[in-house]
């Protein structure tokens, strides 16, 4: 199991902070998501949903990947840094694996898409993402392993994608620390 330190930040100018990133970072690939989150209300409220992640990565040479995800996240939120514990792997058939869900009695109960960029700085993840209909963000993050030295390893984490985030010229007032489903179910309230 990973660890996932990360962060998410709202972007004013998403074509400059593209050419800073440009700059910065290496490039890694355009990309298309869309996530649907799948419940099942016999559980008990707080178990982690299953999220089932259709994505599309557009590389440098223009070829064309797709793959279908599937997540587990406990997550923590910590002064606006998520520390997710999150098991991942990947299936072949979406059909195969939604029907698969159905027959666990999960229901699909929310999606948001996403796209944007990835590009990589020196063990830092960074996505310049825009959420429909909730705007643009930078999400940066370090994968770390589960181990003895987790609470170092989410403090050293935490100070490195802060000082990323500096580096980017983002306040950290910027910081985004709801999720992006309760982002999503409030804009829908509205």
């Amino acid at each position: 199991m990973a660890v996932e330190i990360e962060l998410k930040a709202h972007v004013e100018d998403h074509v400059s902070m593209y050419a800073l990133l440009g700059t910065l970072c290496e490039y890694a690939f355009a990309f298309e998501k869309e996530d649907t989150y799948w419940k099942n209300s016999r559980l008990p409220p707080h178990t982690p949903k299953v999220r089932l992640r259709t994505q599309t990565r557009r590389l440098p040479d223009e070829s064309v990947v797709s793959s279908v995800v599937v997540t587990q996240k406990v997550k923590e939120l910590k002064g606006g840094i998520e520390v997710n514990d999150e098991r991942e792997f990947t299936v072949s058939s979406v059909t195969e694996f939604q029907a698969f869900l159905k027959a666990l009695r999960f229901t699909p109960s929310s999606s948001k898409q996403k796209h944007g960029w990835t590009f990589f700085y020196e063990g830092i993840t960074v996505e310049l993402v825009e959420v429909v209909p909730l705007g643009w963000f930078v999400e940066i993050e370090i994968l770390t392993e589960d181990d003895e030295s987790r609470t170092e390893a989410v403090e050293e984490g935490r100070k490195r994608l802060l000082a990323f985030l500096k580096t980017l010229g983002v306040p950290e007032s910027a910081i985004e620390s709801r999720y992006y489903s309760d982002m999503l179910k409030q804009h829908l309230a509205l």
